[in-house]
Formats: C-alpha cells, structure tokens, sequence
C-alpha cells in the first residue's frame, strides 16, 4: 500500500501535467471535515468503506465475472480501466485505473481478495493522513523525497521494484500452498450478446461522464 501510495503520487503528477497543457484547470480537493474527529470520520469514509466496498464490487464480483468469461490478463486491464472510469472524474481517471490493475493483480497471484483490501485501505489511509498532516501538525514521512526530483525518482523506481517483488511473491506462495496447475488451453466460453450490452453500457456511461469532466475542465 505504501510503494502503491508512492507510484500513484508519481502517475498523478504527470497525468496532472498532461492535463494542464490540454488547458485543463485543476481542482484543489480541500479536506470535507477537520480536526482529529474529522480524521477519524475521512478515514472511515475515504479509507475503510471504500477497501471493502469497492474490493467486493470491483475485485470480487466484476474480476470473478470477467475472468469466466475473458483471458485472465485481458479481465484484470478490463477491471482497471472500469474502476478508473467509474470514479467519474478525469483528474481520478488515470491513478485510480493503475490502482485498479495493481489491486486486480494482487488478487489474481495470491488468490484472495483480502490482498486487495488491505492495499487499498494502506494507500487511502495513507492520503487521508497526508491531506491531514499539516493542519493538525502531524509528520510528513514524503516531505523529504517530494521536495527533492532526483530523491523522487529514486523512490519511485524503488516503490515500483518493490510492488513487483512483492506480486512475484504472494504468485509463489498461493502456487505452493495451493499446488495449482496451470491450463493455458482452458476453453473460455464466449460472451452472450445480454452480457456484451451490459459490459458496453458500464464502459460507456463511465467514458461520457468522465470525459464531460474533461470538457468542463477546460470549457467550464
């Protein structure tokens, strides 16, 4: 949850850039809530109902579902793309798609959609204590590497080896707890034209809802 908290601040950064020079003006997302109590309430809010909401939906209905259906790898881009459009908004669109792969990944290897929760309950906590940080004066562990470029580089490189070494890990270990076996030739049944609609209307009303952001965002 940390390496994940660590890439996204990276990919945010420049999907932000990109954004900018299409003439898009940022928002500044501001804290809803303040004080030591509105911590605990943005925690709750922001962090715990979205890792268990959000896993079961995306990671543990939408990923069994697609995977009957699609190749493996094929369901996982399918998941993180969805669960990036579904945030309804551009500047979210391309962080929350790489959380999305991540998140689908981890519980591809390991088997469990536990993994998935307990990362993306780090990574939410992790910006709810950054977004609080300096107004109840608590220590900012990023501060040293964020206000440093090549310090920044460093860390993502590191983050991202780490995410890696990590995913190779938890795919060992279910493959020796569990002796699965691997069956590259397994018939995937084709889609039926009802779950072609429904698949294309998800897709869809995310894209225009995100896109209409875009607009916005530069026309508005």
């Amino acid at each position: 949850g940390v390496c994940l908290y660590i890439l996204n601040i990276f990919v945010a950064g420049v999907s932000y850039a990109f954004l900018e020079s299409l003439g898009y003006k940022l928002s500044s997302g501001g804290n809803t809530f303040s004080g030591i109590w509105g911590m605990i309430l943005t925690l709750l809010l922001v962090a715990v109902l979205p890792a268990f909401g959000e896993e079961i939906t995306h990671r543990g209905m939408l990923l069994s579902a697609f995977r009957t259906r699609f190749p493996v790898k094929r369901a996982i881009v399918m998941v993180a793309l969805l669960f990036g459009l579904v945030h309804l908004n551009i500047q979210q669109f391309f962080y929350a798609a790489v959380l999305g792969w991540y998140l689908s990944m981890s519980v591809v290897v390991s088997g469990s959609i536990w993994s998935a929760v307990i990362i993306h309950f780090t990574n939410n906590a992790i910006s709810v204590y950054m977004g609080f940080a300096k107004e109840l004066n608590l220590y900012d562990p990023f501060s040293l590497f964020l206000n440093n470029a090549f310090s920044f580089i460093i860390l993502v490189v590191l983050a991202y080896v780490l995410t890696g070494m990590i995913l190779k890990y938890m795919d060992k270990r279910r493959i020796k707890n569990n002796a699965i076996i691997v069956t590259p030739n397994l018939v995937i049944p084709k889609t039926t034209i009802r779950e072609r609609v429904w698949i294309f209307s998800l897709y869809f009303v995310g894209a225009v809802m995100t896109l209409y952001t875009l607009y916005r965002g530069i026309y508005g």
